[in-house]
C-alpha cells in the first residue's frame, strides 16, 4: 500500500503541473461505466470486450443546452496485458461544438498489491473538429464580427493520460469487496483553436474517480465520487450510490456540485442472444436542478447501452 500511495502522489504531482484554466470538456456522467471516455487507463480492465453508446441531453427544451453523444469499442489484449479502445463523440453547447475521435491505450499490471489487483496506465490520442458558429446567437458585444461571424471546422489534436487501480475489477468474482480509484488528464498537450484571427486556448482537465463495491451474496452496493477540475477554481463533482443485482438490474441515486439530483436504473440481459458469455446493459438517468433557476431549466436525461462479451 505504501508503494501504491507513492505512485499515486507522483502521478498526481506531474499532472497537476499541467493545469491551467477554463473548462472545455463536459463533466463526467454518473454512469460509472462511461469512465473510459475520460480516463484511458480504464479501457477494458477485465477480459470483456465492451461496445458502448451514450447520449446526454441537459435542460430538455432549452435552446443551445449542452448535449453529448458517443460510441466506443474497448478490446482487451489478454495475452499482452494491454487494452485498446476507440471513441467517436460529439459535444455541443450553444455556438460551440466538438466532434472527434479518440484512441485509447492501456497497459495493465496484474496481481498488483492484492491477488486480484489491477494497476493500469493509459494514454489517449484525440483528433477533434472544433466548430464555432456565431450566427443566430445573442452577445453583449453584438458588433464584434469575430464573434457573430466567426466560424471554424478544422481538426485539432490533443493527448491525454491516466492511471487506474482496482483491488478486484471483475464484478462478482469470488464475491470480494473492491476499492478503486482513477486519475486522468485530458489535453495534456493540445494545439490552440484558431477562429478567423483569434486563438482559443485549450486547457488541461483533471478527472478523478474513487469508489468501491460492498458485496452481498448476489448483489453489491457501490458508493463513488467523480470530479473534473480546472485550475484555479473550476470544479464539478458527482456523488453516486448504486445498487446492482447480478445479471438482473441496477438502480442508483446521485448528487452533483451544480446542485442537481439524479435517479438512474437499468436492466441487464444475461446470455444475450443465446451467447453464454454475452451481456447487454441498458440504462437511463434523469436529473433536475435544486436551485433558484430550476424553474427556468427543465430536467436532463442520459441513456447508456453496453454490449459485452467475455473472451475467457
Amino acid at each position: 500500500m505504501k508503494n501504491l500511495t507513492i505512485i499515486a502522489l507522483c502521478v498526481f504531482g506531474i499532472l497537476m503541473t499541467q493545469v491551467t484554466n477554463a473548462q472545455q470538456i463536459g463533466y463526467s456522467s454518473q454512469f460509472n461505466e462511461s469512465v473510459s471516455f475520460w480516463n484511458p487507463a480504464t479501457s477494458a480492465p477485465t477480459t470483456f470486450v465492451q461496445t458502448d453508446a451514450f447520449f446526454r441531453q441537459q435542460w430538455i427544451g432549452f435552446n443551445g443546452a449542452p448535449q453529448t453523444t458517443y460510441a466506443s469499442l474497448m478490446f482487451p489484449l489478454i495475452d499482452y496485458n494491454m487494452s485498446l479502445g476507440g471513441i467517436l463523440y460529439n459535444d455541443s453547447s450553444g455556438a460551440v461544438s466538438r466532434t472527434g475521435i479518440k484512441i485509447n491505450y492501456a497497459y495493465k499490471l496484474r496481481e498488483f498489491i492484492t491477488d486480484n489487483g489491477l494497476l493500469a496506465f493509459g494514454i489517449s490520442a484525440n483528433m477533434q473538429q472544433f466548430r464555432f458558429n456565431g450566427n443566430d446567437q445573442s452577445f453583449v458585444d453584438a458588433g464584434d464580427n469575430i464573434i457573430t461571424e466567426g466560424k471554424n471546422n478544422t481538426f485539432f489534436p490533443s493527448i491525454g493520460g491516466g492511471i487506474y487501480f482496482n483491488t478486484n475489477p471483475k464484478d462478482f468474482y469470488r464475491e470480494e469487496n473492491s476499492f478503486y480509484f482513477g486519475l486522468a488528464f485530458n489535453q495534456i498537450y493540445a494545439t490552440n483553436v484558431l477562429v478567423d484571427s483569434s486563438d482559443f486556448d485549450r486547457t488541461q482537465h483533471l478527472h478523478f474517480l474513487v469508489g468501491g463495491k460492498i458485496m452481498g451474496e448476489d448483489s453489491y452496493i457501490e458508493p463513488s465520487l467523480s470530479a473534473n477540475y480546472v485550475s484555479p477554481s473550476i470544479l464539478n463533482y458527482n456523488l453516486t450510490l448504486k445498487y446492482e443485482k447480478e445479471n438482473t438490474f441496477w438502480a442508483g441515486l446521485g448528487y452533483s456540485s451544480v446542485s442537481d439530483v439524479s435517479i438512474q436504473g437499468g436492466y441487464i440481459m444475461d446470455r444475450f442472444l443465446g451467447n453464454r458469455y454475452a451481456k447487454l446493459r441498458v440504462g437511463a438517468l434523469a436529473n433536475t436542478m435544486l436551485t433558484e433557476y430550476s424553474k427556468d431549466l427543465n430536467p436532463g436525461v442520459e441513456v447508456f447501452i453496453r454490449y459485452e462479451v467475455d473472451l475467457e
